[in-house]
């Protein structure tokens, strides 16, 4: 078994004490508020290494599904199934965020309907 650099399994962290004269976190953790802890980053979110503790509080960033992918319920982004499309919001440009619950029921079969999704035919028959 590897030896864990905090005093908890928990989601909040304390370094122990040979670890914090290091002070660089790995990578998916950020300084909590306190400045003096780690947490580590919700799932379906991540933080790049090297965030200093104890230093200010950091963030983790949201990541965000492509087109026609959902959020499965490990909260990572898989492909819709063949034949059906989950569109990037059209008013952000984003797809479904990663940390938000399953998001499979977003991928539906495209609208035959939909005049901006329906092949063009050179005005023929319109």
């Amino acid at each position: 078994p590897t030896s864990s650099p905090f005093d908890s399994a928990s989601d909040a962290f304390r370094l122990r004490p040979d670890v914090a004269s290091r002070g660089k976190l790995s990578s998916d953790y950020r300084v909590d508020a306190s400045g003096a802890a780690c947490a580590a980053c919700a799932p379906g979110s991540t933080n790049a290494a090297g965030d200093s503790v104890p230093g200010s509080e950091t963030t983790c960033d949201v990541t965000y599904c492509a087109v026609d992918e959902y959020v499965d319920r490990r909260n990572v982004c898989q492909p819709c199934d063949a034949g059906t499309e989950n569109p990037v919001d059209p008013v952000t440009g984003l797809g479904d965020p990663a940390t938000t619950a399953r998001t499979e029921a977003n991928c539906v079969a495209p609208d035959p309907c939909d005049a901006s999704a329906a092949p063009t035919n050179g005005g023929v028959g319109d």
